[in-house]
């Protein structure tokens, strides 16, 4: 039981807290956040790599298919992200549940052999 709580005690406790389909929604929305900014980021580093073609588009008035194909790349990223995610905190918290109800059950038995053994001492 000490290594159950020095290897995964602290973290089980934290992720079995809530109920599963909060704690997955939480982790989906610091996902969805989290991917939002890192794509605002490339698409700024992109810009700026390729300034001389945003610039040629826009006096073109390509403008259109160029945001199209970034607004599709940004729902294309943020769904495969969240689809991930949801796959890997469910994944997580069932994980997490299995080994609290093994460390529970233990408990119970250990519970039960203390019980034994102050009935036979009583008696």
């Amino acid at each position: 039981m000490s290594v159950y709580e020095t290897r995964h005690g602290y973290e089980d406790e934290k992720v079995t807290r809530s109920f599963k389909n909060d704690y997955v929604l939480g982790q989906v929305l610091v996902t969805f956040v989290c991917n939002t900014i890192a794509f605002l980021l490339i698409a700024a580093v992109v810009v700026f790599y390729d300034l001389e073609n945003v610039l040629l588009a826009i006096f073109n008035n390509n403008l259109i298919s160029v945001m199209t194909v970034l607004i599709l790349a940004y729902l294309l990223t943020q769904t495969a992200m969240i689809i991930l995610t949801v796959l890997v905190y469910s994944s997580r918290y069932d994980r997490a549940k299995k080994r609290q109800g093994r460390l529970y059950h233990e408990l119970k038995v250990m519970e039960q052999g203390y019980q034994r053994e102050d009935g036979e001492i009583l008696s």
